[in-house]
């Protein structure tokens, strides 16, 4: 069984072969929940090395409720932080995709504002 400062070294290595920052922190909780009693006290510290921001934001949402964690975001200034830090990144990229979508809608209106100038021009 791997000790805290192990399982540490291994959720912070770049070179873990995982598909996705969630299997990351699922392996966290089911390392916890395997001696919750003796293992609880290692979370807040083991959480800042699961990448909050690379997780899709419904999962996000998910982590800050399981009953583990929402006890350690609510007692760890740290790890609080880390959450909103996630929760930022996820709006700051849901605004560029907004952005991003509201021009390419300006930009077709204005295409079909054109083509239609030009048609009335053209009789």
């Amino acid at each position: 069984s791997l000790s805290a400062n192990q399982l540490a070294e291994v959720l912070d290595s770049d070179k873990l072969a995982v598909d996705s920052e969630e299997e990351v922190y699922c392996s966290l909780i089911k390392w916890v929940a395997h001696d919750e009693a003796s293992r609880k006290k290692d979370l807040p510290r083991l959480l800042s090395h699961v990448r909050l921001p690379m997780l899709s934001p419904l999962v996000l949402e998910g982590v800050e409720q399981h009953p583990l964690v929402a006890e350690v975001f609510r007692t760890c200034p740290a790890n609080r932080a880390l959450l909103e830090e996630a929760k930022a990144h996820h709006r700051a990229a849901q605004a560029a995709r907004d952005a991003a979508h509201a021009a390419r809608e300006a930009s077709e209106a204005s295409s079909e504002a054109v083509e239609a100038a030009d048609g009335e021009a053209a009789e």
